[in-house]
């Protein structure tokens, strides 16, 4: 060890342990390609012992697709090239393949003739097989990234084929409705002396129905108009313009309940304003509607939260049961059946403006107790909070 920290040249027992200690084959052939020593990392890797390679070719440990490289390195030695990091594959005594990372240098005498070559091979067979493993997760990611893109590409057709069918439903089935009403109406005014009251009743039965209809029809016309593109999203939309016009929009509803509706100052956000009208418009006449014995008191907040708006719909209503909170934001569902008028679309369009901003909404409540319903906006570009 002190000859070699010293710059003295190795001793041949220096050298011997160097080899015997390395995690690497090192194996030494002459130019005819036969093997005149090999360590013992090349017996724990090739599975070979010494007595059985010293003497023999070194082709031993090539598969048959590699034979033809054996003469093109001993050809590049001879030239005095030196083969460095050259990846190949080599077999093992029971037949294993190995991924193999060679290094070749020739060997020379004392009169600088090279009469053989000294080989180091390192076993990079795991490294490759993570290798391919990555490259087959990478295959595999681009593959399902591409199949989800298709999946959404195709929902997102059905999604706006199915709106443009509700839209078109929606829209065309008024002319109709309308049509019926105006008939029943007529009959009933020109013939009402003709008819039995019973029969008079029927006709009334058929303009209530009609009439709901059209009230049903409406809102799921409103609702498709949802998914259609934003007009003017970058618009800047003040919230309490948006409460003040649902206030005016509801004052028949408030005046007959005596109901108290307050707001804290409201944020500007980005958007198109009819969606933010339907949006107040649906909440707080929900909390109208589903007001209990007391005088409906409804009070509007918002907080800024983490770059997100969170704004608060609070009242002191009959509240909902919180095995339904879930379940009420879905299309045409209704908890009361016909004893409170409604379509059950309006929470839909609710949930559906609130994500189409990005922003989520859920409701805190408890039965008798009122309820809150939260939703989140982005806050607007350049607005103070």
């Amino acid at each position: 060890m002190s000859a070699w920290r010293t710059g003295a040249s190795p001793t041949p027992e220096f050298l011997a342990a160097v080899v015997e200690c390395s995690d690497d084959a090192i194996i030494t052939k002459d130019l005819n390609g036969l093997v005149t020593s090999w360590n013992n990392s090349a017996e724990r890797i090739f599975g070979y012992t010494a007595e059985e390679m010293i003497g023999q070719p070194v082709s031993i440990i090539a598969p048959p697709d590699r034979i033809d490289e054996m003469p093109i390195i001993l050809g590049r030695i001879r030239n005095g090239e030196r083969i460095d990091h050259y990846q190949t594959i080599r077999r093992t005594k029971d037949r294993r393949l190995l991924n193999i990372s060679l290094t070749i240098s020739p060997i020379k005498d004392a009169n600088g003739r090279i009469i053989g070559a000294s080989e180091i091979a390192r076993d990079i067979t795991e490294q490759v097989r993570a290798a391919e493993r990555v490259a087959e997760l990478n295959t595999a990611l681009v593959n399902t990234q591409e199949e989800l893109h298709a999946i959404n590409q195709a929902l997102l057709r059905a999604n706006e084929d199915l709106n443009q069918f509700a839209f078109a439903a929606s829209h065309d089935l008024q002319e109709p409705l309308r049509m019926i009403t105006n008939y029943s109406q007529l009959l009933l005014k020109r013939c009402r002396d003709q008819l039995s009251e019973e029969t008079s009743s029927w006709i009334e039965f058929i303009n209530e129905s009609t009439n709901r209809m059209h009230v049903l029809l409406a809102d799921l016309l409103a609702y498709t108009r949802l998914s259609g593109d934003a007009r003017e999203l970058s618009k800047s939309i003040d919230l309490n313009l948006v409460f003040q016009k649902v206030i005016e929009n509801c004052k028949a509803a408030i005046d007959e309940s005596h109901a108290s509706v307050t707001s804290d100052y409201l944020p500007t956000v980005h958007g198109y304003e009819p969606h933010f009208v339907q949006l107040f418009q649906n909440l707080i006449g929900n909390a109208l509607k589903y007001r209990g014995e007391q005088t409906p008191r409804i009070r509007v907040s918002a907080v800024n939260e983490n770059g997100m708006w969170r704004l608060a719909v609070a009242d002191n209503g009959i509240g909902i049961d919180p095995q339904y909170h879930h379940d009420i934001f879905g299309i045409f569902t209704r908890l009361h059946g016909k004893t409170i008028p409604g379509t059950g679309i309006g929470l839909a369009i609710c949930q559906r403006v609130v994500e189409r901003y990005g922003g989520r909404i859920w409701v805190q409540s408890q039965t008798n107790q009122g309820a809150t319903f939260y939703f989140t906006l982005p806050t607007a570009k350049g607005a103070a909070a």
